[in-house]
């Protein structure tokens, strides 16, 4: 058996077009949101207050690559308006996420410094510019979301705040005292058409691949897949992983079988992306159901308070009928309780043969 060879015969141009992170020169279909976002942060090169946006939708829509648009186009634009990008998933506390600022504006000597050190040195950078863009991706994942008030609060008119989560809900878990201090506008991404999806991944495929090497019956089921998911990454997802097993049976072109190896790989990505964009709580529940699967919800609530979690009773009901509608958990009534309303928790159809740590 061959294990090398054949790497002069590429199917690849530019395989990081299909990364997810991957930021077009041309954004197809989303010049309305990128005009939403850009006027909220204009006023800043006037040295004007900015408006402040919450962006919320499905995954796999945009949101994260339309907001990374925007602030590139800025900071080409003008070096007086510093724009910072902070991931809350990979910075989830408030210390670290304070540190990206900082780091991001020049700031680096902040071994040993508290919290309010390392603001009050971002507050003195921000005041010598005309402002800042702080987008939030994720930001459902900070633990701590006074983060968000000491921008809002001692920035005021000098910060453009971006906050970018999938649940359009993420607001009403904030204390009403950020809410108010935000006064934030609202900005929905709504699902791509069939033809966009078909549009954004031919132009990935162009930019990705040699002529020829994908046709377009084949890329024709992958858009249907997309479309279907809601979710472009699904597409990215598996444009990939077909042209790399049509590469390790040494062709160069990818056939139907390619795709349809790549198609049982497609759950163990579903998988993946369900649970990273679930939200801290979220993920306690779920880990709780994995090890005990049956228990009453009553029970599951105990277990879950017990482990740190700062739900109320009641946003937790919502939590899991929000875990049960993405078919991560499923419920079984037992007829008692009040009203028999009390529910048996199991992991649901799309991790119940997943194991999970």
């Amino acid at each position: 058996m061959r294990f090398f060879g054949g790497e002069s015969e590429s199917i690849f141009l530019k395989s990081g077009v299909l990364n997810y992170s991957h930021v077009p020169e041309n954004v197809l279909f989303r010049d309305d949101e990128r005009s939403v976002i850009a006027e909220c942060v204009k006023p800043l090169l006037r040295g004007q207050k900015a408006y402040n946006l919450f962006i919320h939708g499905d995954p796999g829509l945009g949101k994260t690559l339309c907001s990374l648009d925007i602030i590139r186009k800025l900071e080409d634009y003008s070096g007086d308006v510093k724009c910072v990008y902070i991931n809350c998933w990979d910075s989830s506390r408030e210390y670290q996420a304070l540190v990206d600022v900082g780091k991001a504006l020049g700031y680096f000597f902040y071994q040993g410094k508290s919290s309010d050190d390392v603001f009050r040195e971002i507050v003195k950078r921000v005041e010598r510019i005309k402002g800042l863009v702080l987008v939030l991706d994720e930001v459902d994942k900070l633990r701590d979301t006074s983060f968000i008030y000491r921008f809002a609060d001692a920035l005021e008119g000098k910060v453009s705040l971006i906050l970018i989560a999938n649940d359009k809900d993420f607001l009403l878990s904030l204390e009403p005292r950020i809410v108010s201090r935000l006064s934030v506008d609202d900005l929905h991404f709504k699902a791509y058409s069939l033809q966009e999806v078909k549009e954004i991944l031919k132009a990935r495929c162009s930019q990705a691949f040699r002529p020829g090497a994908f046709s377009d019956l084949l890329l024709n089921r992958v858009v249907r897949e997309t479309y279907n998911a809601c979710d472009i990454r699904v597409g990215l997802f598996l444009l990939l992983r077909s042209v790399r097993i049509a590469e390790s049976n040494e062709r160069s072109k990818v056939e139907q079988g390619d795709v349809d190896v790549a198609l049982k790989k497609l759950s163990e990505f579903r998988i993946k992306t369900s649970l990273s964009k679930l939200s801290e709580s979220e993920q306690i529940i779920i880990g709780l159901v994995s090890a005990s699967q049956g228990l009453v919800s009553g029970m599951v609530f105990e277990e879950y308070v017990k482990e740190g979690g700062k739900l109320t009773k009641r946003s937790f009901r919502r939590s899991l009928e929000k875990l049960e509608r993405l078919g991560l958990l499923r419920t079984e009534f037992t007829g008692k309780g009040v009203r028999g309303q009390t529910r048996k928790i199991f992991l649901g159809g799309k991790l119940k043969y997943t194991k999970l740590n």
